[in-house]
């Protein structure tokens, strides 16, 4: 016996909407909270590695398709004079994330929820 389900077509076109309309704006509202992580970062840089220089303390934010990352804005082609600094500078950025955790798990729950309360679900 088959089932019939009423309003399922217009389920489907509200979910395919809600999908096209939260990623417009998805890449920006993760940016955003990340921000902290970028910020803390950088102060645990200066504050914990020695000598660390203005060029390599600063944070950059990326957005791509599986997610959000913070690494050093910038870049050495070839080998490092200073072999330690990636290690360190992995520390600094994993304190931070640790310590903003539960701030981005709120961010994106608050996201999710205004996206699905737009769209009625």
């Amino acid at each position: 016996m088959p089932v019939a389900v009423e309003g399922l077509r217009e389920l489907q076109r509200a979910l395919l909407r809600v999908a096209a309309e939260s990623k417009a704006g998805l890449g920006r509202r993760l940016q955003d909270a990340a921000e902290p992580v970028r910020v803390d970062s950088e102060s645990n840089a200066v504050s914990e590695i020695r000598n660390i220089g203005d060029r390599w303390s600063q944070m950059r934010l990326g957005v791509i398709q599986s997610g959000v990352y913070v690494a050093p804005a910038a870049r050495r082609a070839g080998g490092s004079p200073r072999p330690n600094l990636y290690g360190l500078l992995l520390r600094s950025m994993t304190e931070a994330l640790d310590s903003n955790s539960e701030r981005i798990v709120e961010a994106v729950d608050r996201m999710l929820d205004e996206i699905s309360a737009a769209n009625g679900f």
